[in-house]
């Protein structure tokens, strides 16, 4: 029970140090229409939300990781609205999500870890959105989410019993988005756990990764990491009190956990490459389609000292990726704004011209004044 306590203690005060410094910003005065008449707001009908748990955005190459661990976000990047500057509001999945699917910070909607459940006084994204006549479907790699009542509001809900990889995720999205995508209006919520430790990857994805590894000089590569912080040699895999929490590894060691993630990497990026493009060549994915990819949150990978993530919340643990993607259209801009997951709901209700309302004020910001292009100055930064 005292373990249960400490660890909630820790998630709430850096839910706290998190929040102190984004409400530092005057968010609710500011007005995010300012550039709606030079640039008209895209009609959206199908809204594909892609989440991968645990992704860390200097792993990816677009934020300039040496490694080719996304070749086709990378591309994608170039072609979408990318926040480089994108925070979860949370270390953990299931209030993550709460937080992306209601627009409330954690110490709001109350759900701090992933045995937790929202309330179902709560209005989420899907809930919304079907009031408004959109079919909804969550496919999910996690059956942690099963009892978390943040998959209200969903016509299909598909969570595995145990754990389920991305190719097969993939599969069944494919199957219901054909079925449903080509004369409704559509929101698929997929959810990739397969960078977590339970999975492994392929000999294939490992050799892709060793190959760059021997281009760029792997142990320079590692010895690089150790040096600068990055990671450490020394880690805790749990609660940082208790001493036989710590372990101390090998450089090997150490490359082998890097190894195995970036592989992982580069098989869902492999994975989100075949999904995207099975749409566009059957004409699933036009100008009235809105695909948002993004991570719950990061991990520790050693780096200060922790395997993990949870008891600390450092940027490795709450820098996400952000990418808006309209097919069809040249949305290609890079915006060092600070914003956060409460925004997407926002944005997404505006894009589908969906009454915004919550048993408690919305958090979120519209991140519709960067549509036309441009790095708005007048955004809260």
């Amino acid at each position: 029970m005292a373990m249960k306590k400490y660890f909630i203690i820790l998630i709430l005060i850096g839910i706290m140090a998190v929040m102190g410094g984004f409400f530092a910003v005057d968010r609710e005065s500011f007005d995010s229409s300012n550039s709606r008449e030079s640039a008209p707001l895209p009609k959206i009908k199908r809204i594909i939300l892609i989440s991968a748990d645990i992704l860390r955005v200097d792993h990816l190459g677009y934020y300039g990781y040496p490694i080719n661990t996304s070749p086709f976000l990378d591309g994608l990047s170039k072609k979408s609205l990318n926040f480089k500057n994108a925070f979860a509001n949370i270390s953990l999945s299931v209030p993550s999500d709460a937080t992306i699917f209601t627009s409330l910070y954690p110490l709001q909607h109350k759900v701090f870890s992933d045995y937790m459940m929202l309330d179902e006084s709560f209005l989420t994204m899907a809930e919304l959105l079907k009031e408004n006549g959109f079919k909804t479907a969550a496919l999910v790699g996690s059956e942690h989410f099963k009892y978390s009542n943040i998959l209200q509001g969903f016509d299909k809900i598909d969570v595995p019993t145990g754990l389920r990889s991305a190719d097969k995720t993939i599969d069944s999205a494919l199957d219901w988005i054909r079925q449903n995508g080509e004369n409704d209006r559509i929101f698929l919520w997929m959810h990739f756990y397969d960078l977590n430790k339970q999975f492994d990857a392929s000999p294939q994805y490992r050799n892709l990764i060793n190959s760059d590894l021997e281009k760029i000089g792997k142990d320079a590569f590692f010895d690089s990491l150790v040096k600068s912080g990055k990671s450490s040699l020394s880690c805790t895999k749990g609660d940082p009190q208790v001493k036989s929490a710590y372990f101390q590894q090998t450089p090997q060691e150490l490359a082998d956990l890097i190894i195995k993630y970036d592989a992982k990497v580069r098989f869902l990026d492999d994975q989100i490459k075949r999904f995207y493009q099975s749409l566009e060549d059957e004409g699933l994915l036009d100008g009235e389609t809105l695909l948002i990819f993004t991570s719950e949150h990061g991990d520790g990978l050693c780096s200060h000292s922790y395997f993990s993530h949870g008891f600390f919340i450092y940027n490795e643990q709450l820098h996400v990726p952000l990418l808006l993607n309209f097919p069809g259209r040249d949305h290609s801009t890079a915006i060092e704004n600070t914003v956060e997951h409460i925004d997407i709901l926002p944005t997404v209700a505006e894009l589908t011209n969906v009454s915004l309302r919550q048993t408690k004020p919305i958090q979120g910001i519209s991140l519709s004044p960067f549509f036309d292009g441009s790095k708005d100055p007048d955004f809260p930064v």
